[in-house]
């Protein structure tokens, strides 16, 4: 558990009145376990939720979840288990309903670290990904190629854009098609590890001459 995270609910929690608040949204789940993902599907991300006291932190977890959670997540909490087919709504105060975002904008040092290793590790991905494009590749290859590289540093690309020349300059958020990068491409990631996402862009010339008189 993130300690001073809990701590900092908790104050939170008692200048409100409540004796319990039930954690479900991912990012607010990663930051109070530090780190933790309650996430397996993209269209229904909650697959397991926490309920903090003032003396507790239990888990809410669907019988299949609640093994690799407990082992790879949240360590050893008290769990209280669900049918996977019926989860129960969370009788109390949430994160749904109470905006939980102030808290989490003071990273503590142990966040801090991770983010910097993190943006380090998903710059390099990106920056590899884009050395070894080629004018022939497809956006869609190229997108695969920094998908790899991100997953091979256990980061998530929870927003992957890539354009090649002809796409570059006419979409704001250009999801990756089969058109062929050509002189010019583009990659942005979105990549998400231990909660925290780190967000950049990088560009390729391969004698694009726009791109060429802004190094001139």
């Amino acid at each position: 558990m993130n300690l001073i995270a809990l701590t900092r609910l908790r104050s939170w929690m008692a200048a409100r009145g409540f004796e319990r608040f039930f954690v479900q949204q991912p990012e607010n789940f990663a930051w109070l376990t530090g780190g933790g993902d309650n996430t397996v599907l993209a269209l229904r991300p909650v697959a397991a939720w926490l309920e903090v006291t003032p003396q507790t932190v239990r888990l809410h977890s669907s019988r299949i979840e609640a093994r690799r959670l407990r082992e790879e997540e949240v360590g050893g909490l008290e769990v209280i288990l669900y049918p996977w087919y019926a989860p129960p709504r969370a009788e109390g105060p949430s994160d749904q309903e109470h905006d939980l975002t102030p808290l989490r904008l003071v990273l503590s040092p142990e966040e801090q670290e991770r983010y910097r290793a993190l943006g380090r590790d998903a710059a390099q991905a990106l920056g590899e990904s884009l050395r070894f494009a080629d004018p022939d590749w497809s956006e869609g290859e190229l997108a695969g190629a920094i998908a790899e590289e991100l997953w091979s540093r256990g980061i998530q690309p929870v927003v992957l854009l890539v354009a090649g020349e002809e796409r570059l300059f006419r979409h704001r958020h250009p999801i990756p098609k089969g058109a062929r990068l050509g002189r010019l491409c583009m990659g942005v990631v979105c990549g998400r590890r231990h909660g925290l996402i780190a967000n950049l862009t990088r560009l390729r010339s391969f004698g694009h001459p726009e791109a060429q008189a802004l190094n001139a």
